[in-house]
């Protein structure tokens, strides 16, 4: 998969389960990370938010949540990722820290 916006119902985004019946928003692949930059479930309490998280990191991705609010931050706690604070630089060099909370890409298996 290669870097840049994930949208909804594209071949990348049904790859992890990121489709327009379960969910609003968009994603952003960077690295070895895709950024969960903004998204709404359609069905609250079903389970979606977790599934999509299991999919990305079944494929091999961790996962950056940047400033989560409300639900999200109950979610993110439950399935075991850790809050961070980054440095991001912005196009005129002006850098700031933001809350990020993350969980690792899955550690490779060795054979």
């Amino acid at each position: 998969m290669k870097d840049g916006m994930i949208e909804l119902g594209t071949p990348e985004g049904m790859e992890i389960g990121f489709t327009n019946d379960l969910f609003e928003g968009w994603l952003w692949k960077k690295g070895r990370y895709i950024w969960i930059s903004m998204i709404i479930s359609k069905r609250p309490n079903a389970g979606n938010v977790e599934r999509l998280f299991r999919n990305i990191q079944k494929g091999g991705f961790g996962i950056k949540v940047p400033t989560p609010l409300g639900t999200m931050v109950h979610i993110l706690q439950k399935v075991g990722f850790k809050q961070t604070l980054e440095m991001i630089t912005l196009p005129r060099r002006s850098q700031y820290e933001l809350e990020v909370w993350i969980k690792k890409p899955p550690s490779r298996m060795k054979k």
